[in-house]
């Protein structure tokens, strides 16, 4: 394929929506994994952290480089990969999701893996069913790409405000000297999500980053300032 002429933007949004239609007919079916030394089975209609990547990057991080902390909040944990991982490092995670389908795979997940008195899974939008809480850490692992979600797998890679009012209400749901993890792709909307960032009055900074082929996972350290 002979890419001269196509801007470096184009180039990566070409190759992600290519990449991510063939990734999303692989999830049509039952999948079993293995993350951060955890074995997983990833239901239809859940983000796989493998094939997509970066929940198995970010899973990795928590697992093995995520600061020591009391309390770890996984906001929309899907297959419970990085709840699970966080574990290793966390004495109390929570792990949310908005689809119903990563609910019951997470919790599945979490009885897999005899971690149900450390994991607590709950149903919800965001931080509604954390509404009083606040945490030592944060993960998330957004959607990348601006566009309107029809259903629960959806709303897992696209949506319309999710980065927008993720970060408008970090700051409260942090407890002192509590950092937020957040991965993203180059494929992703990345000036919108510094954008909500700054916007919440959040300090960014990139900790580790994985490359594979022409997409770039990068992890960022988010604080309030």
């Amino acid at each position: 394929m002979n890419n001269i002429g196509l801007a470096p933007r184009i180039q990566r949004r070409l190759l992600g929506t290519l990449g991510r239609r063939w990734l999303i007919g692989l999830t049509r079916v039952e999948r079993r994994e293995t993350v951060a030394g955890h074995d997983l089975i990833v239901d239809p209609g859940v983000l796989s952290p493998t094939l997509f990547r970066a929940g198995r990057h970010l899973a990795e991080f928590a697992a093995m480089r995520m600061p020591a902390a009391e309390s770890v909040l996984d906001m929309g944990t899907g297959s419970g990969a990085c709840a699970i991982a966080a574990s290793h490092r966390a004495l109390q995670v929570i792990a949310v999701d908005i689809n119903p389908a990563a609910v019951r795979c997470a919790t599945g997940n979490v009885a897999r893996n005899e971690l149900q008195d450390r994991i607590d899974v709950r149903h919800g939008d965001l931080f509604e069913p954390v509404a009083n809480e606040s945490f030592d850490g944060i993960l998330f692992n957004p959607p990348f790409h601006t566009g309107p979600s029809n259903d629960g797998f959806t709303q897992a890679w696209q949506s319309v405000d999710v980065l927008e009012r993720f970060a408008g209400q970090l700051p409260e749901h942090l407890k002192p000297g509590g950092s937020a993890w957040i991965i993203f792709s180059n494929f992703g909307d990345q000036d919108r999500l510094f954008a909500s960032l700054d916007a919440a009055h959040c300090s960014v900074i990139p900790i580790e980053h994985h490359r594979f082929l022409a997409e770039v996972f990068t992890i960022y350290q988010v604080r309030p300032r």
